[in-house]
């Protein structure tokens, strides 16, 4: 299934992912949508499932969130951060013409605007769902359409030393060091 131009909610979609080594994706979805997630999740359920439940497990409801604020339905989604099949894996998509880069990925924050490729499956009762069977679903693509920069933690830090960059050289130097070379140089402005 796709999502077009949805608004982010969450974002977390590279590096190591969350503590269970998921990424994970939260859009808004209209009535429409939410409509239409409900006809292709009961279609692979009726298709897939083998009798030893009535229902899946998990009401689709449990897939989703609301915003506090506005009141807005949003989709959780996620998919393995390092899955054991490399073909598993998250594709990044960017439009023609687009200048967007991995870090970009990275920096995506509440209001931006994406197209998600999702699928569903059916799971069985394993370590994971310990409850039967059930509906699964995993992000396949995600194409940055908009980027609204996520701002939370960006109070500059006061550690000193060397900042190390993503790839792991050497970057700008912590704000201490920053300010000692400063006054370094104020002080030889005024002699």
């Amino acid at each position: 299934m796709i999502l077009e131009n949805a608004k982010v909610q969450f974002a977390q979609l590279t590096g190591d992912g969350n503590e269970n080594g998921q990424y994970l994706l939260g859009v808004t979805v209209s009535k429409k949508e939410l409509k239409t997630l409900k006809k292709e999740r009961d279609a692979v359920w009726e298709k897939l499932n083998t009798g030893a439940r009535k229902e899946p497990s998990q009401s689709i409801e449990d897939w989703l969130g609301e915003d506090e604020e506005t009141g807005d339905t949003f989709l959780w989604l996620g998919c393995d951060a390092d899955p054991d099949n490399p073909s598993h894996e998250l594709d990044y998509i960017v439009g023609e013409g687009d200048s967007f880069t991995m870090k970009d990925f990275a920096r995506i924050g509440s209001g931006s605007k994406v197209t998600v490729e999702f699928n569903m499956y059916l799971t069985k009762k394993g370590k994971k769902d310990k409850k039967g069977e059930n509906i699964g679903r995993s992000m396949l693509a995600v194409q940055l359409l908009d980027l609204v920069p996520f701002e939370g933690g960006s109070t500059p830090t006061t550690l000193k030393g060397t900042k190390l960059k993503t790839d792991g050289t050497k970057g700008a130097k912590g704000n201490e060091e920053k300010k000692d070379k400063k006054k370094k140089k104020d002080k030889k402005k005024k002699k």
